[in-house]
């Protein structure tokens, strides 16, 4: 008896479930260390709308297109969740270029952040919301636009590339120091990059304790959150694929415990910069150098200028 689709279904049901719990879990982490209070178990309950109806949606009947926003987020939640175990478990659905869907999808929950349902009170949410995204999201893409360069350099095929294809080039590539050879992660080839991208999803996190995104009334929504946590761990584990060779220090046919290794060096990732945020109203990322150039902006432009260098010196 074939039960090929016994274990699809099971996945399917699977993968959306653990993946909610663990980022819920991590979010609440971050959330309890920085903001220096107890876990609230009861928050980490991430499926418990069952229980909880009325906090679905909003309930004035005015506001019927947020509830249909509400449910995009629920339904990019769910498709996140698989694009994140597809990714942990070796790209095993093939999705050519699931960076850029992830990054979509991890946007998602701020399209709507700037958005205040007082029309007098419209303008400064607004203003908060498109700095944030210019200052931190900005350097996040110029990171990753940083790899791409070199990948581009080394005769990588980018127009079918997979966040799989960047970590098995990581791993399968060596930097030579002499007496030993180690794995060519980003986060040592193109140092500029990983700080660009490390400090912008610090500061992109810390928009999700701000005012003018906890004070939406989409954002406190169950489906809000839901998306939410996920979009935490999946910036995280990014880092870990992009700079870190996805955290595989194990052999390839040890797949299970390199999915391991990553949601573990994941985690790890999470606390450090916890232990970073903690008890700072207010990061050094967010001081401005100039007029509208801060620490993750800088280092990305950097980022991309020495990408750009480098492939030229290699060239020659």
């Amino acid at each position: 008896m074939d039960y090929s689709i016994f274990v699809f279904i099971i996945k399917l049901i699977f993968i959306p479930i653990l993946i909610g719990l663990i980022s819920a879990l991590f979010y609440y982490i971050y959330l309890s260390i920085t903001s220096s209070c107890r876990i609230d178990l009861s928050s980490i309950k991430t499926f418990s709308f069952i229980k909880k109806n009325k906090n679905l949606f909003l309930e004035n009947g005015i506001k019927n297109c947020f509830n249909y926003v509400l449910c995009l987020y629920f339904i990019v939640a769910i498709i996140l969740t698989f694009l994140i175990g597809d990714v942990l478990y070796y790209n095993a659905l093939g999705l050519n270029f699931d960076l850029i869907i992830i990054l979509f999808c991890i946007l998602i929950p701020l399209i709507f952040s700037g958005i205040n349902y007082k029309s007098q009170d419209l303008l400064n949410p607004s203003k908060e919301f498109f700095s944030t995204i210019i200052e931190y999201y900005v350097p996040i893409l110029l990171s990753i636009l940083s790899i791409l360069i070199i990948l581009g350099h080394y005769s990588i095929d980018l127009s079918g590339l997979t966040i799989s294809n960047i970590t098995d080039f990581q791993n399968n590539s060596k930097i030579n120091l002499g007496i030993t050879e180690i794995p060519a992660f980003f986060l040592i080839i193109n140092p500029f990059a990983a700080v660009a991208f490390f400090t912008g999803i610090m500061g992109g996190f810390r928009t999700y304790k701000k005012e003018f995104y906890i004070n939406n009334k989409i954002n406190q929504k169950l489906f809000s959150k839901i998306l939410r946590n996920v979009s935490f761990f999946a910036m995280n584990s990014l880092f870990v694929l992009l700079f870190m060779g996805g955290g595989h220090f194990f052999s390839n046919n040890h797949r299970l415990w390199n999915v391991v290794s990553c949601i573990l060096t994941t985690f790890i990732l999470i606390l450090i910069i916890s232990l970073i945020d903690y008890g700072r109203p207010k990061l050094f990322i967010e001081r401005k150098i100039w007029n509208f150039i801060n620490i993750p902006l800088l280092f990305s432009i950097l980022s991309v200028i020495y990408s750009i260098s480098f492939s030229f010196l290699f060239s020659l």
